[in-house]
């Protein structure tokens, strides 16, 4: 599969990000990366903890990788969750802002999983 094909299936924005990266090699480096990020589950953890401070933190980052991959159907939703997030406190949207933002990103990540391996390092 290539690097648009792993675009096009995850719904992402290839023209974007390969104006942005230069190479494909460059995007696959960065794609490896993605797998190693555990901002999107210890993010969770932390909603399910009530530390909303941290799981705003966490989800914030995220937010940024997946701008910065063009990883525009997940960002749609860890944007929702971040701004959800952003007065660290509990609110009655959260759990579901999450288990939405979760949907997606397991998704993205089996595609990626399929074409970098479990960790990113193939």
């Amino acid at each position: 599969m290539t690097v648009q094909e792993i675009y096009n299936s995850i719904k992402g924005n290839y023209p974007q990000v390969i104006n942005r990266m230069i190479t494909d090699e460059r995007i696959e480096k960065y794609l490896g990366m993605f797998l190693k990020d555990d901002n999107m589950l210890s993010a969770g953890e932390c909603i399910a903890d009530g530390r909303y401070e941290e799981a705003f933190r966490r989800i914030h980052n995220l937010k940024g990788v997946c701008l910065n991959l063009s990883f525009d159907w997940l960002a749609e939703s860890v944007v929702i969750l971040c701004e959800e997030l952003r007065g660290c406190r509990y609110t009655d949207n959260i759990e579901a802002y999450y288990e939405a933002a979760l949907e997606r990103y397991n998704y993205v990540t089996e595609i990626l999983r399929d074409r970098y391996g479990q960790n990113g390092d193939k």
